[in-house]
């Protein structure tokens, strides 16, 4: 490609079978830019096949093209979008390949505030039930955002996580793995499980298969500020804020 592909302002783009991108820089950018129709979800990339996302990457060859891949959640709109940013291949996800490998891959979670009966799930999301692949010259950094449960119903949830989520993940990255969780805080929502979060700003890559990433330097994984506080007498209220790299 010769310039960026921008998929943004909270709507659908899917097809029944696979799906190629192709750009200098490709981005998913949840957040509302006002217009008419939007998805409840947020900016929705699926396909019942394989998504393929091919960033171009050549830092020699003028012009240099950058070849970043861009999933970041925006503000939660209550009532119109919960602003997520989601890519999600059913059979499969690509991110870069052996051949030309895309540059940096970069997730970062949304905002929200849930102060009713309805969860907002406000994440970046890369999501596959079958592989997914990630092959990159440069670093991926994934950062929770910021998720609020205050007056939340008893089974509301707000979420703002960024996270890779596949059958299988294989994952070969010659620069940086950076894995920070967000801010999470609730004094109320969900809490009828134990596995119940009220409040989640994770981040996370997880394998639902045996798991060996490459990473050609550095693994930094945190978690960071998670607050629970009940406001109700005799409720129990969870909040989340966990840096996880997983296979099974």
């Amino acid at each position: 490609g010769i310039g960026d592909v921008v998929f943004r302002g909270n709507y659908e783009v899917s097809n029944l079978g696979g799906m190629t991108v192709e750009g200098v820089n490709i981005k998913v950018l949840g957040g509302s830019l006002g217009g008419a129709n939007q998805s409840t979800v947020g900016e929705l990339v699926k396909s019942a096949g394989t998504i393929n996302f091919n960033a171009t990457f050549t830092p020699s060859s003028p012009p240099a093209k950058t070849g970043d891949i861009i999933v970041t959640a925006g503000a939660s709109v209550p009532g119109t979008s919960d602003s997520a940013a989601i890519v999600n291949g059913t059979a499969g996800v690509n991110i870069g390949s052996s051949g030309v490998r895309s540059n940096n891959l970069t997730l970062t979670g949304g905002s929200n505030t849930v102060n009713g009966a309805s969860s907002q799930i406000s994440d970046a999301s890369i999501l596959s039930a079958g592989q997914i692949n990630i092959v990159l010259a440069g670093n991926a950094t994934l950062t929770g955002g910021t998720s609020t449960a205050n007056g939340a119903g008893a089974t509301a949830k707000s979420s703002a996580q960024a996270n890779i989520n596949g059958g299988s993940v294989s994952f070969d990255a010659l620069g940086n793995l950076t894995i920070v969780a967000g801010t999470a805080n609730a004094n109320s929502g969900a809490s009828l499980l134990s596995t119940d979060f009220a409040a989640d700003a994770s981040a996370s890559i997880v394998s639902n298969a045996a798991f060996t990433p490459k990473i050609g330097n550095d693994l930094t994984i945190s978690g960071k500020s998670a607050t629970a506080t009940a406001t109700v007498a005799g409720q129990t209220v969870r909040a989340k804020a966990q840096g996880l790299l997983k296979g099974s």
